[in-house]
Order: C-alpha cells, then structure tokens, then sequence
C-alpha cells in the first residue's frame, strides 16, 4: 500500500497518533494523558477525524490522506506490450504538462508528443484515484501464459518512485487505466 495514512496531509510529518471515539475506558484516558491517542468524543460521524499530528496539531481522516497522496503525484511512466507487439510507452510529466508515447516497433523518430491542457492535469489525480493505483500491489503475475503481455507504471511522486508491474496478471482498474491513457493521449495503448 502506498497511502500513508498517518502522515499529516499538511506539514507532511508521520508524527502521528489516532483519535479514538466513544466512551473512554480508564486505561483509554491513561493513554490520552500519555499522548498516545487522542480523545475524540462520543459520537463518531461519518466524516470525523481520525488522525491527530503531534507536530502542527492538525486532525484528518482516510479520505484527506488519500486526496494528499495522490496530489503528490508528479508524473508517471507505464508501458504495455508483449514479445511479438512490441511494448509502447507512454510518460506523463505533470510540470512540463506534456505526454510522450513511443511504441518499440516505430522508427525512433516517430515519437508522438503532446502539450496537456491545466484541466485535464487537474482531473488526473482523482481519475488515478478512481482506479486505485497507489494500492495496486507491486506484482500481479499469471504463470499460466507464456508470451502473453507485460507491463509496468512507474508513479513518480514528491519524495518518492513507486513501480507496479505485471505479467499476464492485472489489477481490477487495468482496462479502466488503458482507456485514460488513450483518452489523454488520443493514441493506442493497451
């Protein structure tokens, strides 16, 4: 999984503890005086808090984090292909605003470019979102198929690089993320 929940979406510290509901318990409130939880009260509505950062002393929830990670998305890199297709790579870099999708059986000259309008940059994130990239898991694998498709993304984010790879096995999102790329980059890709 590649959502922190417990780093504060504000300052970016992982100094955090939970916020615990409901009536609390002795050992509860030891553990409040210790400021290893925080209390957050009785009632427990959809939307509460449930993080507290001991550093800036901001409460967030799953879905705050959620929304903070994927913004810290800055571009990507997925390719797709197999043994007798050749492999197509697509790169989409947020600051430069640009896609770049060249296809291994091209001439190297015909690499296609575009400039990516701020709309369809500012909607990305919740589309990947929508697919649930950051907690695809690492590897998905299919032994049974031999010269079947491979592919990899390669999420580049504030800090950090997170691949995702797969052969002949795909995440439940998998066609749903195809049709994005295609749609951004008006070119095949799957």
């Amino acid at each position: 999984m590649a959502i922190n929940y417990k780093k504060c979406p504000r300052c970016g510290k992982r100094d955090s503890i939970p916020i615990v509901y409901g009536y609390p318990t002795v050992e509860l409130a030891e553990e409040a005086e210790k400021g290893k939880v925080v209390l957050g009260g009785c009632c427990v509505m959809e939307d509460d808090p449930e993080f507290h950062c001991q550093n800036c002393n901001y409460q967030w929830n799953r879905l705050e984090a959620e929304e903070a990670a994927y913004g810290e998305i800055t571009g990507f890199k997925a390719s797709v292909g197999g043994y007798f297709d050749g492999f197509t790579q697509v790169h989409i870099d947020f600051a430069a605003r640009q896609i770049i999708r060249t296809h291994s059986l091209d001439d190297p000259e015909a690499v296609f470019s575009k400039r990516l309008a701020v709309k369809t940059l500012k909607n990305l994130p919740g589309q990947l979102k929508d697919m649930d990239l950051l907690n695809w898991k690492r590897r998905y694998e299919n032994s049974q198929v031999l010269d079947g498709t491979q592919w990899q993304v390669e999420i580049q984010r504030q800090g950090r690089i997170l691949r995702k790879s797969g052969s002949n096995g795909f995440p439940d999102k998998w066609d749903d993320f195809c049709r994005l790329i295609q749609k951004i980059s008006g070119r095949p890709f799957a």
